[in-house]
Parts: C-alpha cells; structure tokens; sequence
C-alpha cells in the first residue's frame, strides 16, 4: 500500500487513463489503416485494455491508496503501447513496406505487453486491499517481480536483435 504522504495526484490516474484511451483510439484508427482485424485480435485486445482501465481507473480515483488500481492503470497503458506499436507494425510493414517513420520504434514498443502481464499478476497477488499479507508472500513477491523483470527483460533484448538485421518478415499480428 502506498503511505498517506506519497499518494499519487488524481491528475496522475487521468493522465494514465487519458494516454491509454488516446492508445486505444490511435489503436483503432490503426486497425482501419491496416485494414487488418488480427492485429488488434478482431478488437478482443482494444476491448480488454479498456476494461482494465476502466477498472483501475475507479479504484485509482476512489482508493488512490490502493495499489491495485494504480497497476492495473499502468498495466492498460503498457498494453495500449504493446496494441499501438503491433498496429503500427503491422501497417508499417504490410502497407508500406517499412518505409513510415518510426517503424523500429513500433517494433522496440511490442515486449511493453510483458510488464502488462507482470503487473496483472501483481494486482492478483494483492487482491483485494493492495497489500501483501505475510512474510512468506513478501518472498514470493519479490521472486515474481524479479522473475518477471527478469523475463521482460531478456525478450526485450532478444526483440532488439531482430531489430537490428536490414530484413525481417512481420506477419498479420505483427509477430516477426
């Protein structure tokens, strides 16, 4: 739980809502351009995104000293960049042959849904007051996040070296 005298600004939880949903109409506009529903898994991820804004969101404003709502907040906003930069990828490639601007930036975006996933679990594992309970949880807490740090991490390495041949193939979902 955070402590009274560092909880974050309501502003912060709408500038994170306000980004996600900003992603999410970039998302959709992308979708159009790609003229390519698997990329946005026929609209399943847009939709997913913003229910778990929507969901952080109310307990960021109405319990800003709950964690839980501040990491779903941010778990939304790292997979409205993850849909952002697969769209953008997607219509990169596949529509105009990597010649937009930005195009490896799309590409560095996509592991962003990696700490999104770590972050959901997180949310779980604090379920429903936003701490944890024991010490032993402490421990496996800490193994989760490093773990999970560990895991982002190392396929974001692993992506940027792809990134780094003249050549690559990206198919409809914006895997490469």
């Amino acid at each position: 739980m955070i402590s009274g005298s560092r909880l974050p600004p309501p502003a912060a939880a709408r500038a994170l809502g306000g980004f996600t949903l900003l992603a999410v109409a970039a998302g959709i506009a992308l979708t159009v351009l790609a003229h390519d529903l698997r990329a946005s898994f026929d609209g399943v991820l847009l939709f997913v995104i913003v229910v778990v804004r929507g969901v952080g969101y109310v307990v960021a404003r109405r319990q800003p000293a709950n964690t839980i709502g501040w990491l779903l907040l941010t778990a939304s906003a790292l997979f409205a960049l993850y849909a952002v930069g697969v769209l953008y990828t997607v219509l990169d490639y596949h529509r105009h042959s990597g010649e937009l601007p930005l195009g490896r930036v799309s590409l560095a975006a996509e592991p962003s849904w990696t700490l999104g996933i770590v972050l959901l679990g997180l949310a779980v594992a604090l379920f429903p007051n936003g701490t944890i309970g024991s010490g032993r949880w402490r421990v496996v807490a800490i193994v989760y996040l490093v773990a999970g740090a560990w895991f982002a991490a190392f396929w974001s390495l692993g992506e940027a070296t792809l990134h780094i041949g003249a050549g690559f193939d990206v198919d409809g979902v914006g895997n490469y």
